[in-house]
């Protein structure tokens, strides 16, 4: 697989940077995780610390930070899955977020070697953004405390 450093920045409206975690991040992606759920935003940092995960910066087109996303891949026997983990803007009107960043995200998928993407969320609404952009809905998970 290609160095992810390599795709650092990319000319699109929003800059996309590799950054390491922080507590903005975990701040801003925090809610988007279920407290029901065993995992969490904690658990999601310490992937992007121990190097098994990325924590991509967006930033808007006049400069300021506008969300975060999270990634990792993911070996298969049919080849490496790219897989978004989280991904959460703010302050971005007119901006379509899915729009602008999933190409940034296949490009380094593809550079990557590859073959598949797939896209984690717990909003009912995302799949209808992602459509658009070539992706259906394969999965459904539900969890039970034990």
């Amino acid at each position: 697989m290609a160095d992810a450093q390599e795709v650092e920045t990319v000319s699109l409206p929003l800059r996309v940077s590799l950054e390491g975690w922080s507590n903005e991040a975990a701040e801003m992606l925090g809610d988007l995780f279920d407290p029901r759920q065993p995992f969490g935003v904690s658990d999601l940092g310490l992937l992007v610390e121990a190097g098994d995960a990325l924590l991509f910066a967006v930033y808007a087109p006049n400069g300021p930070l506008a969300g975060y996303a999270v990634a990792r891949f993911e070996p298969t026997p049919h080849g490496a899955v790219f897989v978004v983990m989280a991904a959460k803007a703010k302050c971005l009107a007119g901006v379509n977020y899915i729009q602008h960043l999933t190409p940034v995200w296949e490009e380094l998928a593809r550079a990557s070697g590859c073959r598949f993407m797939r896209f984690h969320s717990a909003r009912k609404g995302m799949g209808r953004a992602l459509k658009p952009h070539g992706f259906e809905e394969t999965e459904t998970v539900y969890t039970k405390e034990l």
